[in-house]
C-alpha cells in the first residue's frame, strides 16, 4: 500500500524541453522588437497634427512674405518710372 502513496515530484520537466523554452523567448523578444519598431514608425497623432499646423503656417508667412516683395517691387517701380509706369 506504501507503494501506492508515491511522493509526486516538485519539479516537473518542461513539455519540451529547453528548446521550446528558446522559441517562447525569440518569440517574446521578435514582439518587443516589433513593438518598439512601431512605435518609431507611427509618430503618435498629436505630433502628425503639430507637423500639419507648423507647415500651413510655414506656407502662410512663406505667401505673405511674397505678396509683401512683390508690393515693394511695384511701389519701387512706380517711384523710379514716376508716371510712366504701367499700373
Amino acid at each position: 500500500m506504501d507503494e501506492a502513496r508515491k511522493a509526486i515530484p516538485l519539479r516537473r520537466k518542461q513539455a519540451g524541453g529547453p528548446a521550446a523554452r528558446q522559441s517562447v523567448a525569440a518569440t517574446s523578444w521578435r514582439s518587443r522588437a516589433g513593438q518598439a519598431v512601431r512605435l518609431l514608425g507611427e509618430p503618435p497623432r498629436q505630433l502628425w497634427l503639430a507637423t500639419l499646423g507648423s507647415t500651413a503656417i510655414t506656407v502662410r508667412g512663406a505667401l505673405a512674405t511674397w505678396e509683401l516683395l512683390v508690393s515693394e517691387g511695384r511701389a519701387t517701380e512706380r517711384w523710379l518710372l514716376g508716371p510712366r509706369a504701367g499700373s
